[in-house]
């Protein structure tokens, strides 16, 4: 961090000397404007009135030198997070692995292959984060995962919605996905952070909410993938339980929404409460299916009250 002296400057006004690097990144010369605007923590932010075109980046994986199409998910994932604007695979023959790739950047949000042949598939993505809203994409990604809670708890009773889930867990995963690419965007341009009204810790706090709800969603889809093993006891009590966790996932996200410190208390003293039911539960339906499944709701539960912790950051 560098530090500058204050000069006064005439009867109204203070004066500091920019640092030479940042006036050339920024092709700034004598006579331009320079934007000045307080934050939200009294900081100043200093932005160029117009500021020089950012160059596109790109970066190229080469599917002949991994293992296996998993780790090149991964590599396809990262690249976007990192907010690269072109992703290039190259490999000597594309075309066996060509519609798992397809499937690989339809879950990520703007994202388009533009060229394709049998040894380079390049794909760009045209998003504007400028045009965002965090706030509006974590309801988005509740108002999903409420969906996908309320036809777990029906599988248990009725006919099982596992398809219905996954699909759903793919929106929520796009989603997720989407946010995090914006939130570190945002972390790596303070102009777009002043667009998007946040805060470093703002950025903190969101990132955490996104991967409890993210977390949310996979363990209420692997409920499903249990309850497909066979059959289970006591089905209309294990509804019971698991209703008593959506009603704690519910008002975690109602303190977080309302930033209501009572109310997230009281989901954090609850915790300890919904844990023991589903324990009591497992205790008196005690086999390996329903094992699994009161793992998965205990860890719903935990997710939902780290999200009422996050609210007493606020």
């Amino acid at each position: 961090m560098q530090y500058r002296k204050l000069i006064k400057f005439g009867d109204s006004s203070f004066v500091i000397s920019l640092p030479k690097n940042w006036v050339e990144s920024n092709s700034l010369k004598k006579g331009d404007s320079i934007a000045v605007e307080i934050g939200a923590n009294n900081e100043l932010h200093l932005l160029p009135k117009s500021k020089p075109e950012r160059e596109l980046t790109e970066i190229t994986i080469n599917l002949d030198e991994l293992p296996n199409m998993e780790t090149l998910k991964t590599f396809i994932i990262s690249a976007y997070l990192k907010n690269f604007d072109t992703i290039n695979i190259i490999g000597k023959d594309l075309v066996k692995s060509s519609q798992n790739i397809r499937e690989y950047y339809h879950k990520l949000a703007s994202t388009e292959i533009v060229e394709q042949n049998s040894k380079k598939i390049i794909a760009r993505c045209f998003l504007d984060a400028s045009n965002l809203s965090v706030s509006v994409l974590i309801r988005r990604m509740d108002v999903m995962t409420r969906s996908m809670l309320s036809d777990a708890g029906e599988s248990m009773v009725g006919e099982n919605l596992l398809e219905y889930i996954s699909q759903k867990d793919g929106d929520v995963t796009r989603l997720a996905f989407l946010i995090f690419k914006t939130l570190r965007k945002a972390l790596n341009e303070p102009e777009l952070a002043n667009v998007l009204k946040i805060e470093p810790w703002d950025i903190l706090q969101y990132w955490n909410v996104v991967s409890s709800l993210q977390s949310i969603a996979d363990q209420t889809k692997r409920i499903c993938v249990h309850l497909k093993r066979g059959k289970i006891k006591n089905k209309e009590k294990l509804e019971a339980t698991f209703l008593k966790v959506i009603d704690h996932y519910s008002n975690a996200l109602k303190s977080h929404y309302t930033a209501d410190v009572d109310l997230a208390m009281k989901v954090i003293q609850n915790r300890l409460t919904v844990m023991n039911v589903c324990m009591d539960h497992l205790e008196e339906n005690m086999d390996p299916i329903t094992s699994s499944i009161v793992e998965k709701m205990r860890n719903i539960t935990t997710r939902s009250t780290n999200i009422a912790r996050i609210t007493l950051d606020k």
